[in-house]
């Protein structure tokens, strides 16, 4: 047990907040302050090319919300700029049904 305990407080980082943040006006930019409890990542994630953020819980929508400043943070601050998302069978062949101009838009 103490190993345990041990190890948590070693590798374990409080968030203050797993709502995604407000994008700047004008300049479409997060304020950089606002990941300051994200920068732990930084060296863990620093070589990846891939980050996987897993499943998301039906019905929870904190999961969501958590992914989303996730996402911001790796992509304004680590310059990931590709997401793939898990989806059903059905709902890719509805989504690329609807590709008419190969725009995300067009996948609405």
């Amino acid at each position: 047990m103490a190993d345990w305990i041990s190890w948590i407080k070693d590798n374990a980082y409080a968030l203050d907040s797993i709502e995604p943040e407000k994008i700047e006006f004008g300049s479409g930019k997060i304020a950089k302050k606002e990941f300051d409890d994200l920068q732990m990542l930084k060296p863990l994630l620093q070589s990846k090319r891939i980050v996987y953020l897993g499943e998301s819980t039906h019905g929870a929508a904190q999961f969501n919300s958590v992914k989303t400043r996730l996402i911001q943070f790796l992509h304004q601050e680590m310059r990931y700029n590709v997401l793939a998302f898990e989806s059903g069978l059905g709902d890719v062949t509805a989504a690329q049904g609807k590709l008419t101009s190969g725009t995300l838009e067009a996948t609405a």
